[in-house]
């Protein structure tokens, strides 16, 4: 399995997604975290099954939630760093601006 880092950026965009979720409906929230973190164990395990989108970022789109998690995969340091949890309902512009810091 390779390393994984998750940006700040990321994790607060997963947080607020999980606190709105939860509003909407009790256990929606809890539902939507669990969604979220067998998509990145699927990342982690075999990062090259989603594809490329802008340079070195890469795109898994989750199932049941309109989300994305937007990542970048170095294979020489078997690293996979998560970029974004982003919803597919916002500025789509804004999908791939972020980069490696």
């Amino acid at each position: 399995m390779n390393g994984l880092v998750i940006f700040e950026e990321a994790k607060l965009e997963w947080q607020n997604s999980v606190i709105w979720y939860e509003e909407q409906s009790s256990g929606l929230g809890l539902r939507f975290a669990e969604v979220i973190e067998k998509k990145i164990e699927l990342i982690t395990e075999s990062p090259e099954l989603f594809p490329k989108r802008k340079s070195n970022l890469r795109e898994a789109v989750v199932n049941i939630f309109p989300f994305s998690i937007i990542f970048e995969f170095y294979q020489k340091r078997s690293l996979v760093t998560i970029v974004s949890v982003f919803h597919n309902k916002r500025n789509l512009k804004e999908k791939f601006k972020r980069v490696r810091k």
